[in-house]
């Protein structure tokens, strides 16, 4: 299983694209909108930092205890799921296709978010 991505809350995308840029040399690979809040994926050469600015939240300070979450992706992500479910992990949610991923959101063991992730 590899690193997929890490996810950061921003209220402040630009400062938040300037800062990785600046200070980890991280380039943009993709950036985009979905329902008003804007994305932008940044390359750390074999993983990913997500940057998600939620519309509801630009300019305001952000808490991160539940705002975010570790990414891994598995080779088989139905077998992962199954694993993780069948070892009454908590779920946050279930197995889920959006667009051209398949995820799962859950509990580790300290309360943090964890997802598996397979782009499909």
């Amino acid at each position: 299983m590899r690193l997929h991505h890490v996810a950061v809350i921003t209220g402040d995308l630009e400062k938040s694209i300037d800062f990785y840029r600046e200070f980890l040399g991280l380039e943009v690979s993709k950036r985009f909108k979905v329902e008003g809040n804007e994305i932008a994926f940044l390359s750390t050469g074999n993983s990913l930092i997500e940057l998600i600015a939620p519309n509801e939240l630009k300019g305001k300070k952000i808490d991160f205890n539940d705002n975010i979450h570790i990414a891994f992706e598995p080779e088989d992500i139905k077998q992962a799921f199954e694993k993780i479910k069948n070892a009454g992990v908590e779920l946050k949610t279930d197995l889920t296709k959006s667009g051209e991923f398949t995820y799962c959101h859950f509990k580790g063991p300290n309360g943090e978010t964890l997802e598996i992730i397979k782009n499909e």
